[in-house]
């Protein structure tokens, strides 16, 4: 689909200012951020929203699932809100709004009803700074959707892929926790969580944009089962912070891969029939 509304697109930026002299060089860092690698921008925007909500709940864990939670609310609201905008500008907000909340949370939800869980027990009610996350994403996209340029979009998608190394592992995790006394095998009860609560989100956006699911046609699927694997491993044997070492593994395999295919990143929408089921471009 036809990316609409990115007036910048060259790669290198420039700011005018009057400032003191001394601020010049900080201004001159925050105006070359183009010119950075995409996954060190993308590891930035991660660490910004990291740090915010570590701040105030003191939980590195929680404040990673946060961060995750609103870069995923941004990246699935904004491919929503695009593909609907040549529609009506209200259809594009109402399933930017949707699209965001779905990727966000939607996989998280439905591996919680899978375990047996009510609504109680839900994550995102139970915590309401999972509503916070959810509310910044998409905000950002209502605000910022016609400023975001194709190299924001690979920097905010290489942060995607952070927040997918992050998903994965702690969802395969919470789930052999809540399994523990199932009599179903215990690897494939990660591998399974593991992929719905990384990509879950996104194959119910993808259903609700009529669009056959991204997971299941570019490495995103597999990786996120292949993670899921990996953390279980490291998860039986009683590594410490062995979600961050799986973390690390799933992040450089999918950076790996979406250097090797292109089909793995880019929030420009670029599926085309036959992956399209009504193409609205």
């Amino acid at each position: 689909m036809i990316v609409h509304g990115n007036p910048v697109r060259q790669r290198g930026a420039s700011i005018h200012f009057w400032s003191p002299t001394a601020l010049r060089p900080f201004f001159h860092f925050v105006a070359a951020w183009r010119d950075y690698p995409c996954p060190i921008t993308g590891g930035f925007l991660f660490a910004i929203f990291w740090l915010g909500f570590t701040e105030g709940i003191h939980d590195s864990r929680t404040a990673a699932d946060l961060a995750g939670t609103a870069i995923f609310a941004f990246t699935g609201g904004l491919v929503s809100f695009r593909q609907f905008k040549p529609v009506h500008p209200a259809i594009a907000m109402v399933t930017g709004v949707v699209g965001g909340f779905l990727t966000a949370v939607g996989g998280g939800t439905v591996r919680t009803f899978l375990l047996g869980l009510g609504p109680d027990q839900m994550f995102w009610i139970d915590n309401g700074l999972y509503e916070i996350a959810i509310g910044l994403g998409v905000l950002l996209v209502l605000l910022w959707e016609p400023k975001v340029c194709v190299r924001c979009e690979a920097c905010w998608d290489a942060a995607d892929r952070v927040a997918l190394a992050v998903f994965v592992p702690l969802g395969a995790e919470q789930a052999l926790r809540w399994s523990a006394n199932s009599a179903l095998n215990p690897l494939a009860v990660a591998v399974f969580f593991g992929f719905l609560t990384g990509a879950g989100g996104g194959v119910l956006r993808d259903l609700l944009r009529l669009r056959l699911p991204m997971a299941c046609l570019t490495p995103y699927g597999w990786i996120a089962g292949l993670g899921a694997a990996f953390h279980f491993a490291l998860f039986q044997a009683g590594v410490l912070l062995a979600w961050v070492v799986s973390g690390a593994v799933i992040y450089l395999l999918a950076e790996f891969m979406h250097q090797w295919d292109g089909r793995v990143g880019g929030l420009d929408d670029r599926e085309k029939p036959p992956y399209g089921l009504i193409p609205l471009n």
